[in-house]
């Protein structure tokens, strides 16, 4: 059985590779209509600094190709059910603010593959109630309803109801001492990749509950850094944008597009870079991408077999990805010739490539790049350890001037390490 280690969103290296034309079952998100339309909430909320214009983003929605509506939250509270199908994307410009009357709904939409994409701050914390004809923040209601993971019952880990609470941010993380705040290049959207903002940003780091416990978790979704935020000595603070991709679990075919700067506006109309980034986003919702990389084992010798997987969760149904063109790259740093491939109909793509050679010893990088047509849109690195041979084929000691493995020793009270005490 192959089992898939955890996937990571660093760069890509440049070694030899293997191509692979995609061609699965895979199971894929409800069909979508092809009159789609992207809801975007905009409602009479208390205003705040880091909240961009609804007005403003369903234009850049038209740009980007797609119908925009402008919604309230009696819109949306007419309209019962929000049908993935005819509505895939639900904007939130409105960070941690949201109505606890739409909780229901929420939850009913996301489970059936409804997108999100939450703008300005940690999401659902500010639950509002209408109080005179006016919205107000219900300091009660945050804690009482739950749509977030900012809330639970304190045990040796904080339990939460990962079926019905929405595990993205942490209370833990903030953004601090940030200075500046850039596009992250080994994201590949289509659009925003120059910008790049000098702002003393201030929020929660984006982040999101990617697995089912603490201990051995069941990996069901896929964080990918949208934003980088750095201090004003180029140190990275954590990611002001990402996104949640739902591969698996009880928001299974989901994803989310959150930005947790709650104190500036990092979507400004007329901002061409800003737009460009909303825009890129859009896409990125739509596209095939990437996730559980993983190799056979961990740790091989040079001249073993190493099998290579990774999965390929499908464009949406309705989307211009429906039926794009598709492939998988596979690289395996040390490696240097082509090698054949299979894919299985479950939608893993799959590979064999022997093991580098012994001056390629050490921990190896492995990339799968999933590309469009010549396009790269997603891409994933994993890695292996290549360790001398210390035995032949015979069982032999290895030749003279071979690496021996390090002799691990106990004495005075301290593990040694080739003679060495460890810390």
């Amino acid at each position: 059985m192959m089992h898939f280690g955890r996937p990571t969103g660093r760069a890509a290296l440049a070694p030899a590779a293997i191509a692979i034309v995609l061609c699965f079952a895979a199971t894929a998100p409800a069909a979508r209509e092809a009159n789609m339309t992207v809801l975007i909430l905009n409602d009479s909320f208390p205003a705040r600094p880091a909240d961009p214009d609804p007005q403003y983003l369903a234009q850049l929605v038209g740009r980007a190709g797609r119908r925009a509506e402008l919604v309230s939250t009696d819109d949306l509270i007419r309209r019962g059910d929000w049908n993935p199908a005819q509505t895939p994307v639900l904007v939130i410009p409105y960070g941690a603010m949201f109505p606890g009357v739409l909780k229901d709904p929420l939850l009913r939409y996301v489970k059936a593959g409804g997108d999100l994409v939450i703008i300005g701050g940690y999401a659902f914390s500010d639950i509002l109630e209408r109080k005179e004809g006016r919205w107000q923040v219900d300091p009660s209601l945050g804690p009482k309803l739950r749509i977030n993971t900012r809330w639970g019952k304190p045990f040796d880990v904080l339990i939460v109801d990962r079926e019905n609470q929405l595990g993205m941010f942490d209370a833990g993380f903030q953004l601090e001492q940030v200075r500046r705040v850039t596009a992250n290049p080994a994201a590949l959207l289509a659009g925003g990749a120059a910008y790049a903002r000098d702002v003393a940003a201030e929020g929660f780091a984006a982040t999101g509950v990617l697995g089912d416990n603490v201990v051995y978790p069941e990996v069901h979704a896929r964080h990918l850094p949208l934003l980088m935020a750095y201090d004003r000595f180029g140190r990275y603070r954590g990611p002001a944008g990402a996104l949640i991709l739902n591969h698996d679990g009880p928001f299974r075919n989901s994803r989310w597009a959150v930005f947790g700067v709650d104190n500036a506006n990092l979507f400004p109309s007329g901002d061409e870079a800003a737009a460009g980034l909303f825009i890129g986003v859009l896409d990125a919702l739509e596209r095939p991408y990437l996730h559980t990389l993983g190799t056979q084992y961990k740790l091989y010798q040079p001249g073993e077999t190493v099998e290579l997987a990774v999965r390929v969760a499908p464009g949406n149904e309705g989307s211009r990805f429906e039926k794009a063109p598709i492939r998988v790259e596979f690289a395996v740093e040390g490696h240097g010739g082509p090698v054949n491939a299979t894919i299985g109909e479950d939608g893993v793509a799959a590979a064999r490539v022997p093991a580098p050679a012994s001056d390629e010893v050490g921990v190896r990088r492995v990339t799968a790049t999933l590309f469009e047509g010549e396009r790269a849109i997603d891409r994933l690195t994993a890695g292996l350890a290549v360790t001398p041979r210390l035995l032949t084929a015979n069982g032999d000691a290895p030749p003279a001037g071979a690496s021996a493995a390090p002799r691990l020793t106990y004495r005075n009270n301290y593990f040694e390490l080739d003679g060495v005490p460890t810390p």
